[in-house]
């Protein structure tokens, strides 16, 4: 188990491996916290955000903020995770996700966030600003 998933244990949140659909091929863990459905992995010292959803009714504002407390707690915790980072896609199927994921990209560049080029691909990527 990772920093993160220790972390949210330590919370009182049971992540469970979140495997690629219809295979046997783990792809991070999956954690429930309220509202928030949340897919994640660690990739050296970032946490990469692989699907982020809300759970039940709502407009997924206490969703995002739900994300945005437990990962500024995450990186300020010692864990040795210094960033989080995602990429954002757009799916026709999903929209209620798609405003989820806009909201959030918003939240998260109003926070500092920046946007990065890697493997050729814009990815979000948020540090905890320095006092």
């Amino acid at each position: 188990m990772d920093n993160a998933s220790r972390y949210f244990l330590s919370c009182g949140y049971e992540p469970e491996p979140a495997m690629l659909v219809d295979s046997q091929y783990q792809i991070g863990w999956c954690v429930t916290i309220e509202s928030l459905s949340l897919i994640y992995r660690l990739e050296g010292a970032s946490l990469i955000i692989c699907h982020i959803a809300t759970q039940g009714p709502g407009d997924g504002q206490n969703a995002i903020f739900t994300f945005m407390y437990h990962v500024r707690q995450l990186l300020a915790a010692g864990s040795g995770i210094n960033d989080a980072r995602g990429t954002f896609f757009s799916t026709y199927s999903q929209p209620q996700v798609n405003a989820l994921r806009q909201r959030l990209m918003t939240v998260l560049e109003q926070q500092g966030a920046q946007w990065q080029d890697y493997l050729g691909e814009p990815w979000l990527v948020y540090t905890l600003p320095l006092n």
